[in-house]
């Protein structure tokens, strides 16, 4: 997501769950055959480029993880506060996952966020 009005729109009309490392925005969308999309936002007050972008790639990385296990047709949003700077990958990665299973993202209930990948 990059449009403004996007992002307004999930901030009104979307439920906001907060955790140390963010607050998550999620707003379900007309059509539930669109795709679950992903916004970020990080601001100044969170640390440096180097953190912001850091905090970015994390929540890229935990959202394409949990993608295949979402409902579809979803607005995400994820605003960063500052703390999450300090934190490391697995504590922002729980945070994320707590907040999506308490707005129902998951098309399953049981969904942990702790599976693995297989692999030799």
């Amino acid at each position: 997501m990059r449009k403004r009005a996007d992002f307004l729109d999930a901030y009104e009309r979307g439920s906001r769950r907060r955790r140390a490392a963010a607050s998550v925005f999620v707003l379900g969308r007309e059509s539930s055959d669109q795709p679950t999309r992903l916004g970020i936002t990080a601001t100044r007050k969170t640390g440096g480029a180097v953190q912001r972008n850091r905090l970015k790639r994390i929540a890229r990385e935990v959202f394409r993880a949990a993608l295949p296990c979402m409902k579809s047709g979803s607005t995400v949003i994820v605003n960063f506060n500052p703390a999450a700077a300090r934190m490391s990958f697995a504590d922002i990665r729980s945070q994320l996952m707590s907040a999506w299973r308490q707005a129902e993202l998951f098309a399953d209930a049981d969904m942990s966020g702790n599976r693995r990948e297989s692999g030799s």
